[in-house]
């Protein structure tokens, strides 16, 4: 209920954020992480927080009109996230991760203006002390989000976790190394990794590995089992990436 607004109480922030032991305690335990592995920290989302907490239509419309109440409740979004990456950069994290679903498996959801209007500058807001920290940015975004990959260019976006089967592969290829953007290769989980065979996904590893060339930089091969995945195919998925190592 918008009229309720004025009143609503985002949830306390993060310990590792507001209490200094805890925050020495998280920051040791992402040293020792970096011993090893890379981390990212984050997972910070302005479009599907809004849907999260009004109907879609509602926000999509409110996008659309500049209505007031869904512009407050963004602004409102940023100045608590703001902490938040305040204290990872301090930590010493290795990147940031957003994420926010802004495609259908045909096209955006709501124009490019849109997203220029209300998501960027906010994005850029949240982005520039990871930016100035010299901190990798990555954003996630799944549906087919081609037409947003130069406002993340602009915005120092380094690395893009997209969703593979929306697009051509070797377009998404070739135009993100163009871009100097990264790319993390999750393959098909809706699809092959659910309904194929072992063998059909180890075909699958084997041509994106051909395609995005992560010996020669620029990408990773992202795993993430879901609901529904048989162990075989998931097994296979391990093993095929593996043999890249």
């Amino acid at each position: 209920d918008w009229g309720k607004l004025s009143d609503y109480r985002f949830p306390g922030q993060p310990a590792w954020v507001t209490d200094r032991d805890a925050f020495k305690r998280m920051k040791a335990a992402v040293k020792q992480h970096q011993q090893q592995y890379f981390y990212r920290g984050g997972g910070f989302s302005l479009f599907e927080r809004l849907i999260a907490l009004r109907p879609f239509e509602d926000v999509l419309c409110g996008l659309l009109t500049d209505a007031p109440h869904l512009i407050d409740l963004m602004d409102r979004l940023v100045d608590y996230y703001e902490p938040q990456i305040a204290a990872l950069v301090e930590m010493g994290v290795d990147a940031v991760h957003f994420g926010d679903d802004f495609g259908t498996q045909e096209d955006l959801i709501f124009s490019p203006g849109l997203f220029r209007t209300h998501f960027k500058p906010r994005y850029d807001r949240l982005m520039k002390p990871i930016r100035d920290a010299g901190v990798l940015i990555e954003f996630h975004s799944c549906g087919k989000v081609g037409k947003l990959f130069p406002e993340f260019e602009d915005l120092g976006v380094n690395s893009i976790w997209p969703q593979l089967p929306a697009y051509d592969m070797q377009w998404l290829a070739d135009t993100l190394r163009d871009m100097r953007i990264a790319i993390a290769i999750h393959t098909d989980r809706g699809g092959t990794m659910t309904y194929g065979t072992p063998d059909d996904v180890r075909a699958l590893v084997r041509k994106e590995y051909e395609i995005f060339r992560p010996d020669k930089g620029g990408s990773w091969f992202y795993i993430e089992p879901d609901n529904g995945m048989p162990f075989e195919t998931i097994k296979a998925l391990i093993e095929q990436v593996y043999e890249y190592r």
